[in-house]
């Protein structure tokens, strides 16, 4: 039976729910970061595979399958390097774009902190300009000019 973080076992059944719905609440950056690392897993495996190929070929009978084999497996490696260093470069991209949000949000806090530093004295009476209404653009009157035309 598995268990939660806290302990408590729970059912199957439940265990599919609860993991069906962390799956369907991932963010972008999660999915990037979760599908670089397993690529980077599957391109050490084609490599290695390569190389146990080409290294241990004396051990296999050399025909049409071990070449289809090394190949495939080249062609798989290069692919999959390919695939790697465009999700490395959305994982670079997610992480900029955090660093930036981060920044601005330390950029508001100091800006606010300096606008309540420098308040100057409050001054009463008088209209606020923030606070006055738009005017209603159905009471405003347009005079129109008249044209002459001279004929010319």
């Amino acid at each position: 039976m598995p268990k939660t973080k806290s302990g408590e076992q729970i059912t199957w059944k439940e265990f599919r729910t609860r993991w069906k719905s962390g799956m369907m609440n991932l963010t972008p950056q999660q999915k990037v970061a979760n599908e670089f690392s397993s690529t980077v897993v599957m391109f050490v495996g084609f490599i290695v595979s390569l190389f146990a190929l080409v290294i241990f070929r004396d051990r296999f009978p050399v025909s049409w399958l071990t070449y289809g084999l090394i190949l495939i497996f080249a062609g798989n490696a290069w692919g999959t390097l390919i695939k790697c260093v465009g999700l490395y470069a959305q994982k670079k991209f997610f992480k900029n774009i955090d660093s930036q949000i981060d920044e601005g949000e330390r950029d508001e806090e100091r800006i606010m902190r300096i606008a309540e530093d420098t308040k100057g004295p409050e001054i009463k009476g008088g209209p606020n300009p923030f606070e006055q209404e738009e005017p209603n653009i159905n009471e405003l009157v347009v005079e129109k000019e008249e044209v002459v035309d001279d004929g010319k």
